[in-house]
């Protein structure tokens, strides 16, 4: 891969873990962890410790949606379940004892094209998509203006 380019893969929901599959492209590809929980740069910094470019690795800590804007981002007891879908919307289907009363902040949510073009970054290669439901609003625009080799 000396001359050629890296590839861009794009972990989108990436908070409180990392995929071990990424340390396979270890010094073949850049990658962009997101997700809009604190715990995100947990996942980062163990990343890195187990890379040998570990400088390939970003982080950012805002969400991927159809829209940009600010969003609601409803955070659950366990991190890893927090999601940007309205889970207050069914009163009566609600668990407040994993969700609490209200447990909501106001995120930073971006468009992928836009997030792209934002950060001034590479089209993406590879993609894994785990936002607790709210895959379907990121899928659609992403494939509308790109063509990644996997999603996952």
């Amino acid at each position: 891969m000396k001359n050629r380019k890296k590839l861009s893969i794009y972990d989108i929901g990436a908070g409180n873990r990392y995929l071990k599959t990424l340390i396979n492209f270890d010094g073949s590809a850049n990658f962009n962890l997101i997700d809009p929980n604190r715990n995100l740069e947990w996942a980062v910094e163990n990343l890195k410790k187990n890379l040998k470019y570990p400088n390939n690795v970003k982080s950012f800590r805002c969400g991927i949606g159809n829209k940009s804007g600010k969003k609601n981002f409803y955070l659950a007891a366990t991190s890893t379940g927090s999601t940007f879908i309205d889970v207050y919307k069914n009163k009566n289907e609600i668990n407040t004892k994993y969700f609490g009363e209200k447990n909501r902040i106001k995120v930073d949510i971006y468009n992928f094209k836009d997030f792209v073009k934002k950060f001034s970054l590479d089209k993406p290669d590879i993609l894994k998509i785990d936002t607790e439901g709210y895959e379907e609003k990121i899928v659609e625009p992403i494939l509308n203006n790109y063509k990644p080799y996997l999603i996952e």
